[in-house]
């Protein structure tokens, strides 16, 4: 889980702290459903409430708070960097 944290789900989110989406809650649906897929995949279930425990346990969260994170950390930054 280390090596898709770290590798795959940034690519995920690339990019998507310096420009936003017209319909981010879209988006955002999207973006769940790939890594509630890749954990369902990882750990061979269709439980949704496995998927649930099994993010908690490796602690993902969302995607819409990840954006979030990763957009106030863009903004320091540029802010940073005049």
């Amino acid at each position: 889980m280390q090596l898709i944290k770290t590798k795959c789900f940034p690519v995920l989110y690339y990019g998507l702290e310096a420009c936003p989406s017209r319909r981010p809650t879209s988006q955002f649906s999207t973006l769940n459903f790939v890594i509630n897929s890749t954990f369902r995949k990882v750990f061979d279930t269709r439980s949704q409430d496995v998927v649930d425990v099994c993010l908690e346990m490796f602690y993902c969260v969302s995607a819409e708070q990840t954006v979030a994170m990763r957009k106030t950390n863009f903004l320091k930054r540029v802010n940073n960097s005049n």
